[in-house]
């Protein structure tokens, strides 16, 4: 037997064995492995298990066996049984099975688990690569076809001498994995998988090695992706054995590597997938020739040996190509179309010119091209099924990788079918059709015949017999008229070749022209997902810049998916070394204008057409031009839609069209550029993000959007009217569907403001208040207000009513003065200006009390309330609000004036009538049993305003968010309640609950925070929680000294309760007068 080198190859039973040899079978360990043991003899375990020659460990395990050997056995169990040593089957075995086959293993130092997955370590599997990959072209010295069988973790060591090695690259045909993780899943990432290797190569459970084990996933990803592109380019056969159990020992129920990772998921033609019962280290090893395991190996090698061997010996595997000349050797012309440079195309002659099959392709493979498996595959089905078709189409927006995907296809079938010449047209004008012809006819060495149209030559040709199977791919069919004709021109279509032998691969970014070119055949291509996105910008850039791992996925966000835009952001940081991936984040997420220059600035690359638009902005401008050209009503609903949000686009706010059947054109029109996107729900839209952002800068360009947003306000402030006149019960579930589309209109109007942008606001403002959304309302309703207020006349009612809404929402989020500014002037007029208006008096001064009551200004506010509730009582018609309404709020100004058993009088029967007719979640009446609780509190009756209080909070917990303002008041009251009630510690949980949202919500110095605080503070102190009671009453104090009077109310209280705490501190060592702040 022959002796192996524990580094570097081995060639294996080289006595008795003369040849003639044809290939090399090539053995490649995992982890913890050895080039002899890992594959049976000497050692019981898998890849765990080479033979160490430590003595003081041999000197152990002497001394236990001499205390077993005390013990006598009549039988050997099953485990002892299983554990005996396997054959070393590649030499015993293999060598004799296989004479026409060299036999080597390799070794490498598998042993330092640690920095073997990272980059730039001395021991990582690149590292490793890099020395397989030297050892190989020394001592490799054959040129035969290789075949690699690798075990685990060797098997990413090979997928890396592939890419390093061209000399190994060139050779291998087909590589044979055990149990090789390929790629993370959502089950088991690769830091999962790597340390289920680890755990098992160490033959421990716990292992402290384990806890420092470090992975790079994006390093084995990176190996992974470079060894698929050069699968596909070089045609390499894939066999994937996958274990069939889980291991037996250390308590692992699973699988080491599972069914998803232990595959590639390439297409059958270039793997093939089968299940070994074995577990992961059992997986290599092979009892005698019967065992299933090398039955199923050798089949593998065998078949390989009869058909590829056979097949390469035959015909030769060398092929030839010749750039930029015809297969003559004569070089075909430049040619410079008005609009657009199409380079020279690469001429090449086929993979095995026996076949004398024939490529011209605009570029060469792409190796930076990523992902896009299922729909190469999905074009693979559909060319190469039974039967197959022959027209097939690819659809999608502009940018999404369309003529990428062509071309790989093309290179793959280069390689894979290689009995297809491969012709490429580009349709970016008649010229560049007719360009293509040229060559493709010169390339064939098609003659001229007399004054016929050569096009027309050249199609006959491809019609023929003699010119064997083909695949046409032409790409960048746009322009309808121009591929099927128009009037009495005839369209390109009319030149294509007719045959059996014949195949046709065309990409569009219009739906319409891919459908009736390739009928049901359309494969549409949308953006990348996050993986593919983050594999394609990490193979785009030169070098990896410091915060590129955190920006990543947020900047891949920001480009939709899109590989265009993917492309172009890292071509300008590649240009721009000085701008981070956070600055052009940055940039793309600043002001629109700064956003339309970073998407428009172009780059220059070798894989799109010279003179065609390269940036991610220009490469739907011609799709704009020609739908404003073609179809009006389209671009009418194009323009529309960049004025308001591009998410969740009703039907119903949409411009009219002369009939229903037009606006569905228009629709389909613009889903068939893929501009537009239908939900599930049919009648509501998405306008794809950077479409939107393009068209916008468009409609700039052309001087247009101004006119266009003056109308879309017009349409909307209409439509939201047409709405409210034709159903008044449901025009509310309607208007919240426009809703976000007005705010935006009303956001980009900018300076425009007019009569119907206040109309917009007026019924904008409606929708927000009623979903208590007053932030927005005020940013919708100020500038509006404040157009109206200078420009309409006094008694106009949109602008008496855009103060009114206004007033009502600063009210509400506690700008009481500038409420108050607003509405006083309102009901000094009321009587005068709207005297016949009852309802608009006394609403107005409805709120007018309301604000004077927040304010403080209790006496006021009880005489506009009493004046109400008296009237309201004598005439209720013409008022809006109700007896028990205007009650109420008579009663909560009566609770701040101190007069607590009045308010209770009002309260209780406005409780009790608001539970018999309303739900207990209503707000209303939630309101009135909270100000009823707050009136026993003031009047002493603790209990009872404890009971009330309790109840209000179980319900608006149960039905209202954590930081409801009213479930906050409710919280406040409540903690005051049990404070006093001596319940300190309940007093401190709702207080803390309420001190966090309020401050949160309203600011850390709002009054109403601050006045919750002090509440908080008084609880701590009497719970004898002195110092988080001083730590809150010394901040208190800092906040009231810089914002309040001397003699303030609220200043005093808090600085008698510090002074208060202090004393309370044992043992009493500070004065209070030099603690305070």
């Amino acid at each position: 037997m022959s002796k192996v080198h524990r580094l570097g190859f081995t060639e294996l039973g080289v006595k008795g064995r003369d040849g003639p040899f044809r290939y090399n079978v090539i053995f490649v360990h995992g982890l913890k492995g050895h080039p002899k043991h890992t594959w049976g003899r000497g050692a019981t375990g898998g890849d765990t298990a080479h033979q160490r020659t430590d003595a003081g460990l041999n000197r152990k395990k002497a001394s236990i066996r001499s205390l077993l050997k005390s013990r006598k056995t009549t039988s050997t169990s099953l485990s002892e049984a299983g554990n005996q040593p396997k054959p070393f089957w590649p030499e015993e075995f293999l060598s004799r099975d296989l004479p026409d086959a060299r036999i080597w293993t390799y070794g490498y130092n598998a042993d330092v688990i640690q920095g073997m997955f990272q980059a730039g370590n001395q021991n990582s599997m690149s590292q490793h690569g890099r020395d397989l990959s030297a050892q190989f072209e020394r001592d490799i010295d054959n040129k035969d076809p290789v075949v690699f069988i690798a075990h685990s973790l060797g098997g990413i060591l090979v997928k890396s001498v592939i890419h390093l090695s061209e000399k190994c690259r060139s050779q291998t045909r087909l590589i044979i994995f055990l149990g090789t993780p390929h790629r993370g899943s959502r089950v088991a990432d690769w830091g999962k998988i790597l340390s289920n290797l680890s755990r098992v190569a160490l033959q421990q459970p716990n292992s402290r090695i384990l806890r420092g084990l470090q992975v790079d996933s994006e390093v084995l990803e990176n190996i992974h992706e470079e060894f698929k592109v050069h699968v596909h380019k070089c045609g390499l056969k894939i066999y994937s054995f996958q274990e069939g159990r889980a291991p037996e020992t250390l308590g692992i129920s699973h699988k080491i590597v599972d069914d998803f990772s232990s595959k590639m998921d390439l297409h059958r033609g270039l793997e093939t997938v089968q299940s070994m019962d074995a577990d992961h280290r059992q997986i290599a090893k092979c009892s005698n020739k019967e065992d299933p395991r090398y039955r199923a190996i050798l089949g593998v090698l065998k078949k390989f040996a009869s058909e590829e061997i056979d097949c390469l010996n035959g015909e030769g595997a060398s092929y030839i190509e010749l750039n930029n000349s015809t297969a003559s050797g004569k070089h075909f012309t430049d040619y410079t179309d008005s609009n657009v440079n199409v380079q020279p195309m690469v001429l090449e002659t086929g993979p095995k010119p026996t076949l004398n099959s024939i490529y011209y392709l605009p570029f060469t493979a792409n190796r930076k091209f990523t992902g896009r498996e299922s729909v190469l595959q999905a074009i693979q089905g559909k060319l190469f099924s039974e039967p197959p078709c022959q027209r097939i189409a690819l659809d999608g927006l502009g940018g999404v990788g369309k003529t990428q995907v062509a071309l790989q296809f093309a290179h793959w079938m280069k390689v894979n079918q290689p009995k297809y010449s491969v012709f490429w047209i580009p349709v970016l004008s008649e010229a560049s059709f007719e360009q293509a012809y040229m060559e493709i006819g010169k390339l064939l060495s098609v003659p001229r015949e007399s004054d016929e149209d050569y096009k027309k030559t050249v199609q006959r040709y491809l019609s023929s017999e003699t010119a064997g199977k083909w695949l046409l791919i032409i790409d960048n069919a746009d322009d309808k008229a121009m591929i099927f004709g128009a009037l009495e021109k005839p369209g390109l279509i009319n030149f294509l070749p007719q045959s059996d032998h014949g195949l046709f691969l065309l990409t569009s970014r219009v739906r319409e022209i891919a459908i009736l070119f390739a009928e049901t055949d359309v494969i549409s291509i949308t953006e990348m997902s996050s993986h593919e996105a983050r594999a394609l910008l990490d193979k785009s850039l030169i070098t990896r810049e410091e915060g590129l791992d955190e920006h990543a996925d947020q900047l891949l966000k920001e480009l939709s998916y899109l590989p265009l835009g993917i492309t172009q952001a890292a071509a300008y940081l590649n240009r721009n070394s000085n701008v981070s991936p956070r600055r052009y984040l940055d940039l793309l997420r600043g002001a629109e204008i700064e956003k339309v220059q970073v998407l428009s600035r172009g780059f220059h690359d070798q894989r799109r057409y010279s003179g065609s638009s390269n940036d991610i902005m220009s490469t739907w401008l011609v799709s704009f031009s020609q739908i404003a050209k073609e179809d009006p009503f389209s671009f009418k609903l194009l323009s529309f839609m960049a004025c308001i949000e591009p998410r969740a686009i009703p039907k119903i706010v949409l411009p009219f069209g002369s009939s229903e059947e037009e606006m569905e054109n228009a629709i389909g029109t613009l889903c068939g550029y893929s501009f537009l996107s239908q939900r599930q729900d049919p009648n509501t839209f998405d306008m794809h993000r950077l479409v939107h952002l393009a068209t916008i800068s468009w409609l700039e360009g052309q001087g247009m959007m101004q006119e266009i947003l003056t109308n879309a306000v017009r349409g909307i402030f209409e439509n939201m009217a047409k709405q409210s006149a034709a159903d008044q019960s449901s025009a509310h579930s309607k208007w919240r569907q426009i809703l976000p589309h007005g705010l935006r209109l009303i956001s980009q109007s900018g300076t425009l403001c007019n009569e119907d942008l206040c109309n917009l606001a007026d019924y904008v403002g409606i929708c927000l208040l009623t979903e208590r959304r007053f932030k927005e309302g005020i940013d919708c309703l100020h500038s509006t207000a404040n157009w109206a207020r200078t420009n309409l006349a006094r008694d106009n009612i949109l602008g008496r009513h855009l103060d009114f809404m206004l007033a009502y929402a600063l009210l509400q989020e506690d700008h009481v003065d500038e409420a108050i500014e607003i509405i006083e002037p309102i009901v000094s007029t009321n009587k005068e200006t709207f005297k016949d208006d009852k309802k608009f008096i006394c609403d107005s001064e409805h709120l007018l009390a309301s604000a004077y009551l927040e304010n403080k200004r209790v006496d006021e506010a009880i005489e506009m309330f009493e004046a109400m509730h008296k009237n309201i009582g004598e005439d209720p018609s013409g008022f809006e609000f109700g007896y028990y309404q205007i009650g109420h709020q008579l009663a909560s100004a009566y609770i701040e004036a101190g007069r607590a058993k009045e308010a209770i009088e009002i309260l209780e029967p406005i409780v009790q009538e608001k539970r018999r007719t309303s739900r207990q979640e209503d707000r209303d009446r939630l309101s009135s049993e909270h100000e009823l609780g707050r009136a026993y509190l003031r009047d002493g009756r603790i209990h009872e305003a404890i009971e009330i209080l309790e109840h209000v909070i179980n319900v608006q917990k149960e039905h209202q968010k954590e930081d409801d303002r009213a479930r906050l008041a409710s919280e406040h009251e409540l903690g005051l309640a049990c404070r006093k009630a001596k319940r300190f510690k309940e007093a401190i949980e709702v207080l803390e609950h309420a001190v966090k949202f309020r401050k949160a919500e309203l600011g850390e110095e709002n009054h109403l925070a601050l006045v919750s605080e002090h509440e908080l503070a008084l609880a701590y102190l009497e719970d004898g929680r002195v110092e988080e009671s001083i730590e809150i009453l010394k901040r208190l104090v800092r906040i009231r000294k810089e914002t309040l009077e001397e003699n303030d109310e609220s200043r005093l209280a808090s600085e008698s309760a510090l002074q208060r705490a202090y004393r309370q501190r044992k043992p009493f060592i500070v004065i209070f007068t030099n603690q305070v702040p």
